[in-house]
């Protein structure tokens, strides 16, 4: 599978060089999936002109046109080195000319403030000065008092109630693209926004997987599949934030983009648009079309590498979750079925519910002692253990009563040999045409 620099899908990177076509396209899937805002990230030699200048003026342009989805300033910067107040001015001036183009809240516009690791704790330091430089930023707003600041915080909730800026803040919001199933950091901003009567932020993410072309891997976060994406949209609808952030990162080959992409097709998009929908108007959404989705990861566990060392490293404050081999079924369905999983001469079925259904099979190969945390059971998840995986393609069959009313077959076999160990993950779905698909085949027990 030719995926190493081309996370893209074809159909996106047929635009890609067409300039404003190509950002035209993406805001269009955008409001196909419920996004309100996509962040742009602003940094403080970005504006008035750098290489990126054209690319923002490119994005600010169409979010200008747009009715549904606009943009939200994520700046990306020092307060303790760079010069907030040019960085102000020069932002000013960009938004004063896509004036339709940025998000606002209660009538001020958006902001969100993020920090590098290297920065973010003495940026919150109750001595730095940090919010002195922020006043210097927002000044040609009128002060903070006229924008709706966003803070990105410290996971620790001690270090973050204690910060300046939290208590300045309009919202707070955490990085946590890289945590695996566990999560073990996105809650916290719960807690920091509770503590101190702010706007929570709350973050979910589809699955992470980061190799540099031309490197060995350097971290993957075990997704299990869309366990993770499906579990934070599930603690949102509990919690009702005032922001869900879908934080994604693909700049440098990681794979967790939710736009259409040759690895995922539009698994991501479409598991946004059932949540976003169900998160604005509080019922799951009835939607005509029934949907099947295949998820699973490029390699097995076991996989021969041609480098031994070649391996991802999991940093054990991020990462709970084991490292097993695991296939991962989601079913959006308007009445139950059976469905069928088959995978070599594996094979096993689970009749699942109408409406959104997780069934998840994984390895019972025990990780290692830190590595405890797994999905489990719930209302709309299903997990199956099961013993060593063949080296495969994965198939999934839906059936109601004796009629195949759908099918889905991975694009690939699970890998038991490569170049590095690659986590990637490989999504196939399908829209199931009851009427089209029918026809007599037994069902059979396993």
């Amino acid at each position: 599978m030719k995926f190493e620099g081309t996370w893209y899908s074809q159909d996106l990177a047929k635009i890609a060089s067409s300039g404003e076509a190509a950002a035209v396209k993406e805001f269009e899937l955008f409001n196909s999936a419920g996004l309100d805002a996509v962040s742009l990230l602003l940094g403080p030699r970005m504006l008035p002109s750098s290489q990126f200048s054209r690319g923002l003026e490119l994005v600010a342009r169409v979010a200008d046109r747009s009715n549904s989805t606009k943009v939200i300033p994520e700046l990306w910067a020092d307060p303790l080195s760079d010069d907030f107040k040019s960085f102000g001015q020069n932002v000013k001036r960009f938004m004063d000319a896509h004036p339709n183009a940025f998000l606002s809240r209660d009538g001020k516009p958006v902001f969100a403030f993020a920090f590098d690791s290297k920065s973010m704790a003495k940026v919150h330091d109750p001595y730095s000065g940090a919010s002195k430089k922020i006043d210097e930023f927002l000044a040609p707003w009128g002060g903070s008092e006229f924008a709706y600041i966003i803070y990105y915080v410290p996971y620790d909730l001690n270090k973050a109630i204690e910060s300046p800026l939290v208590h300045e803040a309009d919202a707070v919001a955490v990085w946590t693209p890289q945590d695996d199933w566990s999560a073990l950091h996105s809650s916290v901003v719960f807690k920091i926004a509770s503590s101190l009567h702010k706007d929570a932020v709350f973050p979910v993410s589809p699955s992470f997987y980061q190799r540099r072309a031309g490197q060995f891997p350097m971290e993957y976060g075990n997704s299990f599949g869309a366990a993770r994406y499906i579990d934070g949209w599930l603690e949102a609808l509990r919690k009702r934030p005032a922001f869900v952030n879908i934080q994604t990162w693909n700049d440098f080959s990681e794979d967790t983009a939710i736009v259409p992409s040759s690895t995922a097709g539009e698994t991501w998009l479409h598991l946004t648009a059932y949540f976003s929908s169900w998160l604005k108007t509080g019922f799951p959404p009835n939607r005509r079309e029934e949907r099947v989705m295949l998820l699973r990861p490029k390699q097995l566990v076991r996989a021969k590498l041609d480098n031994a060392g070649a391996k991802t490293i999991n940093a054990a404050w991020r990462h709970g979750s084991p490292t097993v081999d695991y296939i991962d079924v989601v079913t959006i369905l308007r009445e139950p079925a059976l469905v069928r999983l088959t995978l070599g001469s594996q094979i096993w079925e689970l009749p699942v519910p109408a409406g959104i259904y997780e069934w998840l099979v994984r390895s019972n190969e025990a990780g290692s002692p830190g590595q405890s945390s797994y999905p489990t059971d719930t209302k709309l998840r299903h997990v199956t253990l099961a013993g060593a995986f063949e080296s495969a393609v994965p198939v999934v069959q839906l059936f109601r009563g004796e009629n195949l009313i759908g099918v889905v077959e991975s694009k690939a076999p699970l890998l038991d040999k490569g170049g590095w160990q690659d986590f990637t993950i490989i999504a196939d779905e399908a829209v199931l045409h009851s009427e089209q698909l029918r026809r007599k085949q037994p069902v059979e027990a396993h």
